[in-house]
C-alpha cells in the first residue's frame, strides 16, 4: 500500500515517459502480488507433480495463504492509479484517505469496483455530506437494512440450513424449491 501510494505521487509529478514508467511499475507490482497470492500454490504443486513424475523427490513449501479480498484491493488500486495517470483526478494528499478509498468497507461488501473519480471528492471534503438530514437518512437506511437482515435473511437462513442438512437422496423436489 505504501509503495503504491508513493509511486502514484511520483507519477503525478513526472512528465511524459517517466509518468508511464511509474504507471507500469504500479500495475506490475499490483498484478504480481495478485498472481503470487492466487497462483503460487497451484504453480508449485504442478512443478512438484512434474518432478515426481520425472523421478525426483516432491517439493516442500509453506502454503501461501490467500488474503481475503486480494482481487478487490488490487483492482481498487488499479482504478486509482489509472484515474490519476489519465489526469481525471489529482492523487490524494493523505495516505489515510488513500487507505480509506481502498479499504472502504461498505463499498467492499456491496461491490462493484468503484472508480476513484466517482468518490474522490467525498474522501477529501466530507462537509457536503455532514448535515443532519444526511445523518438521519443514513441512520434510516441502516435501520431498514438491519431489519431486513434480522426479519427476512435470518429466518430464511434457518430454513435453508434445514434443507441443506437433509441427505440429497431424501430431498423431494418441491421441498428443495419451496422449503419445509
Amino acid at each position: 500500500m505504501v509503495i503504491n501510494f508513493v509511486l502514484i505521487r511520483f507519477m503525478d509529478k513526472a512528465q511524459n515517459w517517466q509518468k508511464r514508467i511509474y504507471l507500469i511499475l504500479s500495475i506490475v507490482l499490483n498484478v504480481a502480488m495478485l498472481f503470487y497470492f492466487k497462483y503460487a500454490n497451484f504453480f508449485l504443486e504442478n512443478v512438484s507433480a512434474l518432478g515426481e513424475a520425472a523421478g525426483s523427490s516432491p517439493l516442500t513449501w509453506e502454503k501461501v495463504v490467500l488474503p481475503i479480498g486480494i482481487s478487490f484491493f488490487t483492482f481498487e488500486k488499479l482504478t486509482y492509479t489509472i484515474d490519476v495517470y489519465r489526469g481525471v483526478n489529482k492523487p490524494l494528499r493523505s495516505f489515510w484517505d488513500f487507505m480509506l478509498y481502498i479499504m472502504l468497507f461498505p463499498k467492499m461488501i456491496a461491490g462493484p469496483i468503484v472508480r476513484f473519480h466517482e468518490i474522490a471528492d467525498q474522501l477529501t471534503d466530507r462537509t457536503a455530506f455532514d448535515t443532519v438530514d444526511q445523518k438521519l437518512a443514513g441512520l434510516f437506511r441502516f435501520m431498514i437494512g438491519l431489519a431486513k437482515k434480522v426479519l427476512i435473511a435470518n429466518v430464511l437462513g434457518e430454513q435453508a440450513d434445514a434443507i441443506f442438512s437433509l441427505p440429497p437422496a431424501e430431498l423431494p423436489v418441491a421441498q428443495a424449491w419451496l422449503g419445509p
